[in-house]
């Protein structure tokens, strides 16, 4: 193994850690929305990271998220 590829390794642990985090956030969210929009978030956000998380949250009403 080179330098190359441990790179690559870290960097992809790296990234699944990130997509996880962000999974973990939004079912974990004190918003207020039922429970099978928030497993749709987090899986969302599991897929595409913080592109899912952000692109679903901001289809929640602004005075549902006023809360967090």
């Amino acid at each position: 193994m080179d330098a190359m590829d441990i790179a690559l390794i870290i960097m992809i642990s790296v990234l699944i850690l990130m997509h996880c985090c962000f999974g973990y956030a939004a079912i974990t969210s004190r918003v207020d929305i039922c429970l099978n929009k928030k497993i749709l978030w987090s899986g969302l956000s599991l897929l595409f990271g913080p592109v899912g998380y952000y692109a679903y949250q901001g289809r929640i009403p602004c005075d549902l998220l006023a809360k967090e």
